[in-house]
């Protein structure tokens, strides 16, 4: 009975927070008591959003870069996450709870780096 409210506990609260978003969040200025804004810009005709996304997401150089910088470094997380252990134990003769705590000790170094960076 216990392990039934581990899920029903957290899917009660999201049902109670998307009631609170749908009653208090506001979608334009206007809706916010500022009736004199004006959207900035000349008013557009309102095109479609496939080819709003390819213009504003898929012909973004900079999102392609972002993304295949993204890639390259997940991918050697990943690899070092999971071959690393393997690694240190069959290269090295590390021990094996050893070479676990000196693959976490990677992730610590990263998010160490990552708040230095000021991005977290």
């Amino acid at each position: 009975m216990a392990g039934g409210c581990v899920f029903f506990v957290p899917a009660g609260l999201a049902i109670l927070c998307s009631i609170f978003l749908f009653v208090w969040l506001r979608d334009t200025p206007p809706s916010l008591v500022c009736r004199r804004w004006k959207a900035p810009g000349r008013v557009r005709a309102r095109r479609s959003f496939s080819s709003e996304l390819f213009k504003q997401v898929f012909g973004n150089k900079y999102v392609w870069l972002l993304s295949l910088g993204s890639f390259c470094v997940y991918t050697v997380r990943y690899a070092v996450l999971d071959w690393g252990p393997t690694l240190l134990t069959e290269m090295k003769h590390v021990e094996l709870t050893h070479s676990g705590w000196m693959v976490a000790g990677f992730e610590v170094v990263g998010r160490g780096g990552h708040v230095a960076s000021g991005a977290g």
